[in-house]
């Protein structure tokens, strides 16, 4: 247990430290470009960026009016594009579960480096099952809502 414990703040520490800083192409002026490998293949996802009050803004008026509805609608956009992302970065499926955990144990460094203080998970083939627990999850700042980026994308990547 102590192993891994060290394991994973070794990775999490390299994750945040060495491969994020160079995971971002920014000297191309108007583009912002994610790179994303495994093993021989590179992918470019052009970023775009928008201010978090738009996001939160669109959120809270949509969950005013929609109350219920809104949070699905939200999340549902989210966890679509989450999927999408994704999909078009070669994530593995889980029909090669060795490939697969393998990924997701790297996926959830990544996250605990990137959107939270600590992540911990459960990974069960046999009923489909893949549970995060996080610690300091971020939330939309200004409304701390993040339906579509924080729980959205989330599920759909997974």
């Amino acid at each position: 247990m102590i192993l891994m414990v060290v394991k994973d703040k070794i990775v999490t520490w390299f994750i945040r430290n060495v491969i994020i800083p160079k995971n971002e192409v920014i000297n191309h002026p108007g583009f912002i470009v994610l790179k994303i490998s495994m093993e021989k293949e590179i992918t470019n996802l052009r970023e775009i960026f928008l201010p978090e009050l738009i996001i939160s803004e669109l959120e809270k008026r949509l969950i005013e009016k929609y109350k219920e509805k809104g949070k699905q609608l939200l999340y549902s956009a989210g966890k679509k594009f989450g999927y999408r992302y994704a999909l078009i970065s070669n994530y593995p499926s889980t029909e090669n579960q060795k490939e697969h955990k393998e990924f997701s144990y790297f996926l959830v460094r990544y996250l605990e480096a990137i959107y939270a203080s600590k992540v911990d998970y459960k990974l069960d083939y046999k009923i489909r099952k893949f549970e995060l627990k996080a610690k300091d999850w971020i939330v939309c700042h200004e409304n701390g809502l993040g339906y579509v980026l924080s729980n959205g994308v989330g599920a759909g990547m997974l």
